[in-house]
């Protein structure tokens, strides 16, 4: 006769009795994004754990260095939207693109023709479509929707592309009001919003925030960016769990 180990009885009984399932993937909090997004995402949930009165919770992050919401030749996001939202249910969502980082991906418009990535008015015009799209997608389900506006570039073109991206994800909030920004100019920036190679930290003290590169985060970055998410998404959690409850 075969005998099933106590504590495998044990689980099945407790997944009968509580309904719960042991291939539950739900989460609170999803995060989506690009390189910036796995710089932070080593910090992401225990940032959002020390927030006031959260306590715990269960986070999924879902990034891709080199990703943008026009590189669908090296991630397609908008196909797997749904596929995310079914798998995770999240109550919330965190966006985080700065941008595309690819010269040979290029995003083909309605006409068929490809669209540099020149960050001009066609650039944001198709970014700003596809930001909007995925925001519904990823909302479908009745998840929140928050998107990061991004942290400050360095030099006069970095300066014009990362204003020209915060004002489109402004404009984009515009036309959705329920959708949430977040500040990355306020996580890593100087002290009058600038791009810095170092500034105070989480724990106090001066700290380099940016790689040599000028755009990427160092932990200590990582560390801000993800405290500056959590100060949003904590009190997001907090009231929709009352809501739940």
């Amino acid at each position: 006769m075969r005998v099933v180990p106590t504590i495998a009885v044990a689980i099945v009984m407790l997944v009968a009795a509580t309904g719960c399932s042991l291939f539950d993937k739900s989460v609170d909090v999803l995060y989506i994004g690009d390189s910036i997004m796995v710089q932070t995402a080593p910090f992401a949930e225990l940032a959002l754990v020390t927030e006031p009165g959260v306590d715990s919770a269960k986070t999924r992050v879902e990034a891709v260095s080199g990703t943008g919401l026009l590189t669908p030749g090296l991630k397609d996001w908008m196909s797997e939207a749904d596929e995310l939202v079914n798998t995770y249910k999240p109550k919330i969502v965190v966006v985080l693109f700065i941008g595309n980082y690819t010269d040979e991906d290029l995003w083909i418009d309605d006409a068929g023709q490809p669209v540099p990535n020149d960050y001009g008015p066609t650039f944001f015009a198709e970014w700003g479509a596809e930001a909007e799209a995925f925001s519904a997608e990823l909302a479908a389900k009745g998840a929140r929707v928050d998107w990061v506006l991004p942290p400050p570039l360095a030099g006069d073109e970095g300066i014009r592309r990362s204003e020209a991206m915060r004002a489109a994800y402004e404009e984009l909030q515009g036309r959705v009001p329920s959708i949430g920004l977040i500040d990355g100019k306020a996580a890593v920036a100087g002290p009058d919003g600038e791009w810095t190679w170092r500034r105070e930290g989480v724990n106090g003290g001066e700290v380099t925030v940016r790689l040599g590169d000028s755009v990427h985060l160092t932990d200590d970055g990582g560390r801000l960016m993800a405290r500056e998410i959590a100060r949003t998404v904590g009190p997001q959690l907090i009231s929709i769990r009352a809501q739940a409850a």
